[in-house]
């Protein structure tokens, strides 16, 4: 008996093919990171640094900035997930200039502080906030997102003011584009194109029920526009609630001064969690990720598998169906 000789077809060939160009691809990436921050021109805007983990002087930049800041609440440690979100929402619907994407996280472990003054060196994207130390999930989800409004409020990036600042977990997809369009823009012009009164008072996100409070954002992605920004952090020192969640406090310390604000709530279907089996859900409404295409934000999406499940739903223009036939 004979032996047989394997001969390769053309489908193996072409995924050999696409799996050394993919390799190409992310070593090259890598390589193109660690080097960057060497180059003459980043090194020369690295010294004109205040502080280590500020971003790059803005001394060139353009006079009109976009409506809209979202801040990414992220850990020191999470650096593929950052990358993720740089290449995926942050790019797609950034090109449009409604609204400018940062992180922000909590005064870094000593160990990753070099990591992060490179990398904000390279991208000029990181926002961090001296006042706190990362060092807990009470940090995280208390103090951290209070402490971004205050030192926002205070200019502290890029001394610029917003008509919206979102709030938003590093496990949250956001389609900011539509988010924009829906639930934006008729509050920043109007059908002519002509703008409005800046918005006063007006939170936006997925109502989640708290005892005691009529009206508060979950807490995976929250919209204030720019005087709510300012008042908050106030509002905590005069109303301290050390004992209440992100999700609710936000609301309650609006309801204990007892202000009036404007709450928009994005439910049923335009915000919803996801498991990590891939059911999306929010209160009664419960489905397959794929059944909810009217969504602008995706929240628990926590592995980097469920993430790339998300983005496989979008591309820049938001929802596509083509993953019927994936």
């Amino acid at each position: 008996m004979g032996l047989t000789t394997y001969q390769p077809t053309a489908q193996t060939h072409l995924r050999r093919y696409r799996a050394i160009l993919a390799s190409t691809l992310i070593f090259l990436s890598v390589a193109l990171f660690a080097l960057l921050p060497l180059h003459p021109r980043t090194r020369t805007a690295t010294s004109s640094f205040v502080h280590p983990f500020r971003p790059p002087s803005t001394n060139n930049a353009a006079p009109v900035h976009p409506p809209w800041l979202i801040a990414v609440s992220v850990s020191a440690r999470n650096l593929q997930r950052r990358t993720l979100i740089r290449y995926t929402w942050m790019d797609w619907y950034a090109r449009a200039g409604h609204f400018e994407g940062i992180f922000f996280l909590a005064r870094p472990d000593p160990a990753w502080a070099d990591v992060i003054q490179k990398e904000n060196a390279t991208y000029g994207d990181i926002l961090v906030l001296d006042g706190i130390e990362e060092d807990s999930q009470w940090t995280a989800t208390h103090t951290k997102p209070l402490e971004l409004l205050k030192v926002v409020a205070q200019g502290g990036w890029k001394g610029r003011k917003y008509d919206f600042v979102s709030k938003v977990d590093e496990d949250s997809w956001i389609e900011a584009k539509g988010f924009y369009e829906d639930f934006l823009r008729p509050r920043l012009e109007d059908e002519q194109g002509t703008p409005l009164d800046p918005p006063n008072m007006t939170m936006i996100g997925c109502l989640i029920n708290c005892d005691g409070v009529d009206k508060a954002p979950a807490g995976g992605f929250e919209t204030f526009s720019w005087d709510m920004v300012d008042l908050l952090p106030r509002l905590h020192e005069e109303f301290p609630n050390e004992g209440e969640a992100e999700d609710c406090l936000m609301g309650k310390l609006l309801e204990d001064a007892r202000i009036p604000f404007e709450f928009v709530d994005m439910i049923p279907d335009r915000g919803v969690d996801v498991n990590e089996v891939g059911h999306a859900f929010w209160g009664e409404e419960k489905g397959e990720l794929e059944d909810f295409p009217e969504a602008l934000v995706i929240h628990n999406a926590k592995t980097d598998e469920m993430w790339m499940r998300v983005v496989g739903l979008y591309d820049e223009n938001g929802w596509t169906r083509d993953h019927a036939e994936g």
